[in-house]
């Protein structure tokens, strides 16, 4: 785990345990993120180049609905979006300050968050959010960002820079994709040993995360973690210690994400529900 998606982890479960998000993760679709008033991760207002990071219509993620920033008196919404932290700042009425100039703000509940990457084995329709249709032909590539509901939001990555819905009838033309010329890097005990990796680091967070709210509250908990059982066919990894559908699901996300890179080249197709990602072997 790089350190970077490692202080993403811990951020989004620090954010779970303080707030009690519910299962999904809530995404915002902004026509002009960039006219709302925005703040950077260290606070200070964003800067042209970073307000660039927020691409029209491209997704938001709310980490917490409401936070105070220091100054005691101005609320805020933290965020992320493209791997970064920003505060939208809140204005008296609680809503979005500069919202009348950003344009249309769709906000989308219990969203499950994807990321990997696919091809179309045929011609797919993608509905961008701010209309119309775009076609993308056989062989384009796209990303996969978030599924709500029966759609996937995508992002076309040959040719580039499209956003738009994919949904459930045009979703059987899309493949996983590999890297041409990629090999298997390992039989089933390398990629077991892999994945095991993954688990024991998100095990390591949650263990200190819990250590700490536990001191700060008074309280001796034992954390929830996740459990890998090899199967055939398959490595199960299983979250146990909360139900299912508990305020720590959206970090499976995060994980099967994890889990999929590391695999990228062998094989494996990862797939995740609520509490469960499974890990099937090739």
């Amino acid at each position: 785990m790089t350190h970077r998606r490692r202080t993403a982890l811990l951020a989004f479960l620090g954010s779970v345990l303080a707030c009690g998000a519910t299962a999904g993760v809530r995404v915002l679709l902004i026509e002009r993120p960039e006219k709302l008033m925005v703040f950077n991760q260290y606070q200070q207002a964003a800067t042209t180049e970073e307000l660039k990071r927020l691409a029209p219509f491209a997704p938001v993620i709310v980490v917490r609905p409401q936070e105070m920033l220091p100054d005691g008196y101005t609320s805020s919404m933290v965020v992320r979006a493209e791997g970064e932290t920003f505060f939208f700042v809140r204005d008296t009425s609680g809503g979005l300050a500069g919202a009348g100039e950003a344009g249309r703000i769709r906000s989308i509940e219990g969203a499950e968050l994807l990321g990997d990457t696919v091809q179309a084995a045929a011609g797919v329709t993608v509905e961008p959010e701010s209309g119309g249709v775009h076609r993308a032909g056989r062989g384009s590539l796209l990303q996969r960002l978030f599924r709500s509901g029966g759609s996937i939001y995508v992002r076309l990555l040959s040719p580039k820079g499209s956003l738009g819905w994919i949904h459930r009838a045009s979703e059987a033309g899309l493949r996983s994709y590999h890297v041409p010329g990629s090999q298997v890097r390992g039989d089933r005990s390398t990629v077991e040993s892999m994945v095991r990796l993954k688990i024991d680091e998100t095990n390591t967070v949650l263990r200190r995360l819990f250590g700490l709210f536990d001191r700060r509250a008074g309280r001796n908990l034992s954390p929830p973690l996740w459990r890998l059982t090899p199967e055939r066919g398959a490595l199960v990894c299983e979250f146990s210690g909360a139900s299912p559908h508990s305020t720590f699901d959206g970090s499976a996300g995060f994980l099967a994400k994890d889990i999929e890179n590391s695999l990228i080249g062998t094989g494996c197709r990862v797939e995740t529900v609520p509490g469960l990602i499974t890990v099937r072997l090739p």
